[in-house]
């Protein structure tokens, strides 16, 4: 069907159009197409009209229960496809050409997110800034935060920053603190409250890590934690202490995920100690940085994209939904 055209013959369609006709075309109705994008039902048919009007044919048919495509709208749908690729690839390639003359591109993530997280986060780090120089530092979370606010990272994957005003953070993972030790360390099975852990040999973190703050402000009478001899001063030696010793550190689930911690037990103690919050993190600012935007982007997705231990959940970036991206690990005894 013709369509007598309203519209000046110089009026172009936008890239934002074919995507509203393409989202339509796939959903075979407006209101769902328009709840994709996030957008009114009447932005969408609107979207729609004026690319009728400048093409001077319909696209769909237009029904109670919903919409369909005309024969020149299914032959339009490859054309937009190719267009919108054609876009996608447009887009990227000048991602990486900003990214090639920015530079450096610097995160900054907890030294118990980051060795679990940097496969995903590298790979995506690489094809987006294919061009930069990517530096990834570990830390404690208060090194994590004091790098952003010194200028030294942009973004940094961390725990500890809850109303705090100088960040701005989204929530990105909760995880369980409990044990994790070597199997053939038996674990007491009428364990009702911190006191009974005394029974077990414990290491502990040095005060800077989140873990003791975390526990000294929740239970201070944890003395089998904090009268522990021997204290570690990083996650990789306290993973190395629990391979070679028969002794169990407090640690969360993120911990768990480590590859180093492959063959030993993670019990995690629901009832008896907090859970961990871990926040993508950059310091907070008057104006919109689209490149910020970006890698806070990245830094989520390759979050969701890492295999964690069952007791993390994992909050999706947009949805504000977790996803089942959980690793096997070994049965309780």
């Amino acid at each position: 069907m013709l369509i007598q055209s309203t519209v000046p013959a110089s009026r172009n369609i936008t890239c934002a159009q074919v995507c509203a006709f393409s989202m339509a075309a796939k959903a075979h109705n407006l209101s769902e197409a328009a709840r994709c994008l996030s957008v009114s039902q009447p932005a969408i048919s609107r979207s729609i009209s004026e690319m009728e009007e400048a093409l001077g044919y319909a696209l769909f048919h237009r029904t109670a229960q919903g919409v369909q495509l005309t024969p020149e709208g299914e032959d339009f749908l490859e054309k937009a496809r190719q267009l919108l690729e054609t876009h996608a690839e447009a887009q990227a390639a000048l991602r990486r050409w900003r990214a090639s003359k920015a530079g450096n591109i610097r995160v900054g993530g907890s030294a118990s997110v980051m060795p679990v997280v940097i496969p995903a986060l590298w790979r995506k780090l690489h094809a987006e800034f294919g061009g930069a120089n990517v530096s990834v530092l570990d830390g404690s979370s208060t090194q994590v935060q004091l790098d952003i606010l010194a200028g030294r990272t942009a973004l940094g994957i961390c725990s500890g920053v809850e109303n705090n005003p100088e960040f701005r953070a989204t929530l990105v993972m909760e995880a369980q603190l409990g044990l994790i030790l070597p199997s053939s360390l038996p674990l007491p099975d009428d364990i009702q409250s911190v006191h009974d852990l005394s029974t077990l040999p414990l290491a502990r973190y040095g005060d800077d890590f989140f873990i003791t703050r975390l526990l000294r402000e929740q239970h201070s009478h944890f003395a089998a934690y904090f009268n522990a001899p021997l204290a570690v001063n990083s996650i990789a030696s306290a993973i190395d202490l629990v391979q070679r010793e028969r002794i169990a550190v407090v640690a969360s689930g993120i911990t768990a995920s480590n590859v180093a911690a492959t063959g030993l037990r993670f019990v995690a103690l629901p009832s008896l100690l907090p859970k961990v919050r871990v926040y993508v993190i950059s310091r907070r600012a008057d104006e919109f940085d689209i490149a910020q935007e970006q890698l806070r982007d990245i830094l989520q997705e390759a979050i969701l994209e890492t295999p964690w231990h069952p007791s993390v959940r994992v909050i999706g970036s947009c949805s504000s939904t977790h996803r089942d991206t959980r690793v096997p690990t070994k049965a309780s005894p």
